[in-house]
């Protein structure tokens, strides 16, 4: 009996040790600076200098919050693309044509269509049946995706490449879907400037990040981490990043892997309820951070290390950046409501969104569209894209996952 007691008070003594190790290594930071400001000391650090943000640009007076003109809202031109709800959309714009074409996926069928803005036409592309598409991403061109669904429990994983139809008979007439298999139960995959697919998979030691070639072949792991709950997008060419799911109660960080290398930077640490939108060049960040029981949005620019409150409040996923990163479109809720964004993320509270545009250098800031005025509904926003020459923005309602077009006024 007395050995028992020894070797549970051994083992016991152990994990406090081991506990405590933790808390001190997670409350370390590179610079000292606490609340917002902190680091942890896992890669290095770009972020160990950030200042407190500051105001938008200028003065607070030089943020116009324009009130949209009667006119301009009635000819708005909203567009609703498709009743049923979709999985996954992207814009076909050619360089040569004004028009704007949409390619999208029937969710429940996983049957392709394009739909021309400017005609209102809908033709089928595919005649393929994938059903229950939970997830699907488009690659640059319309011309692959990757979709993820769930078989028996098990999340599975496939690349789509679309082979236009050569002839003319009646069976000719859809694209062929050619398929290509992933590992089951990879999670946030995104799909890299360059063409790779970067994704997350759960290993031995916690969480680990592959990058493999455009059909999902030949992954290589690029970055693992203790904790396994990160969301990925597209930083630069060569740049994943990284940010840990938010909650409210949890400071959260954002990473930058290089792909290449697998060198990682610390850009952002100890914001609770951090989430982010990183601009196509890398340079800017919006981000948003719980404080209290509201939620308000910050710019930081990592090269410059600056920082300054955004003139309105959302979460960072409802926004898009233009091409040459001047302004950003975001879908903003009428109201903020408590305990964001867990609240939002498990479907407790629903948004009722405007769309405002901003200059991200000046600071001014337009009314875009009042999506409820012209559609006769609640519009809650998510997956927003911009099309090539910043026309349109194409959305998902996230209440009935229906897919919609506006014009920014461009």
């Amino acid at each position: 009996m007395n050995k028992k007691i020894l070797i549970i008070a051994g083992i016991v003594t152990i994990l406090i040790i081991l506990g405590g190790l933790f808390i001190v290594l997670s409350k370390n930071t590179e610079s000292g600076s606490g609340g917002f400001w902190g680091g942890l000391p896992f890669g290095s650090s770009e972020n160990s200098s950030i200042p407190p943000p500051q105001t938008s640009p200028g003065t607070v007076d030089q943020v116009v919050l324009t009130e949209l003109d009667p006119k301009i809202r009635d000819e708005n031109g909203l567009k609703k693309i498709s009743d049923v709800p979709v999985s996954g959309s992207t814009f076909l714009q050619s360089s040569t044509s004004t028009e704007h074409n949409v390619r999208f996926i029937e969710r429940a069928t996983g049957h392709i269509y394009d739909a021309n803005l400017e005609t209102g036409n809908i033709t089928r592309v595919s005649n393929t049946t994938i059903p229950k598409i939970e997830f699907a991403l488009w690659r640059e061109g319309g011309n692959s995706f990757l979709a993820q669904t769930i078989d028996s429990g098990i999340l599975k994983t496939k690349i789509y490449e679309i082979v236009e139809p050569t002839g003319t008979t009646t069976s000719e007439t859809f694209a062929r879907i050619d398929e290509f298999s992933l590992q089951d139960n990879i999670f946030s995959p995104t799909i890299s400037s360059q063409n790779q697919i970067f994704y997350l998979a759960r290993g031995i030691s916690g969480i680990e990040g592959f990058v493999a070639n455009s059909r999902g072949e030949n992954p290589r792991k690029v970055w693992e981490f203790p904790t396994s709950e990160w969301l990925s997008q597209t930083a630069t060419q060569n740049m994943i990043a990284l940010t840990s799911k938010a909650s409210n109660s949890l400071d959260g960080l954002l990473y930058f892997v290089n792909t290449t290398n697998g060198a990682t930077s610390l850009i952002i640490s100890n914001i609770p309820g951090l989430t982010t939108k990183v601009s196509p060049s890398g340079e800017i960040i919006l981000y948003s951070g719980s404080e209290g029981s509201s939620s308000e949005n910050y710019f930081y620019n990592r090269v410059e290390k600056t920082g300054y409150k955004a003139p309105f409040d959302t979460l960072p996923e409802k926004c898009v950046w233009t091409e040459n990163e001047t302004e950003l479109y975001c879908f903003q809720p009428k109201t903020l409501f408590s305990n964001l964004p867990d609240s939002w993320y498990q479907g407790v509270v629903s948004f009722n969104d405007r769309l405002w545009q901003t200059n991200v250098s000046t600071g001014e800031t337009r009314l875009v569209s009042e999506l409820q005025t012209l559609s006769g509904q609640y519009v809650d926003a998510i997956n927003p894209a911009i099309s090539s020459d910043g026309k349109y923005i194409l959305f998902t309602n996230k209440k009935d996952l229906t897919l919609w077009a506006v014009p920014t006024g461009k």
